[in-house]
């Protein structure tokens, strides 16, 4: 993703905060419900065009978000300004441009069989690498223990 945003992960929620001025411009929070059906966030990637997040959970499963970018509206009103002061400084946090509006929205949850290693980003899928566990002559999966 550009270097204008980044991503923060917490155990139930991710954030999308702009670097420069340093703003946070949208939430999502997971349930309860999800929490203990897909374990807490571990692990959160963008996808290369920047239109999606991908979340890797303690159990795991692959939560995915998607992400819009909604460059017309902004959020964090200045206050009003009078006309001489409006020639001299910039509408946008800390003097910057305005900042545009992003949303989260969850797209659907991902489940892997035996242990997530890693999540490989390629355009617009992702990639799971994984391993079964074995136990004599039968593979089994997380779900068979």
């Amino acid at each position: 993703m550009s270097s204008q945003y980044a991503q923060v992960l917490t155990r139930n929620g991710i954030s999308i905060w702009r670097v420069r001025p340093s703003a946070n411009l949208a939430f999502l929070s997971r349930t309860p419900i999800s929490m203990i059906d897909h374990g807490e966030n571990r692990e959160a990637h963008w996808s290369p065009d920047g239109s999606r997040i991908v979340i890797k959970t303690s159990d795991s499963y692959l939560v995915l978000v998607t992400v819009i970018f909604h460059s017309n509206e902004t959020i964090y009103q200045a206050p009003p300004l009078s006309t001489n002061a409006q020639r001299n400084f910039l509408a946008g946090p800390g003097e910057a441009f305005p900042l545009s509006s992003v949303s989260l929205q969850f797209e659907g949850v991902i489940r892997v069989e035996g242990t997530l290693i890693r999540v490989h980003q390629r355009y617009s899928e992702y990639l799971g690498q994984h391993q079964k566990e074995s136990w004599g002559n039968e593979d089994l999966t997380q779900e068979d223990k």
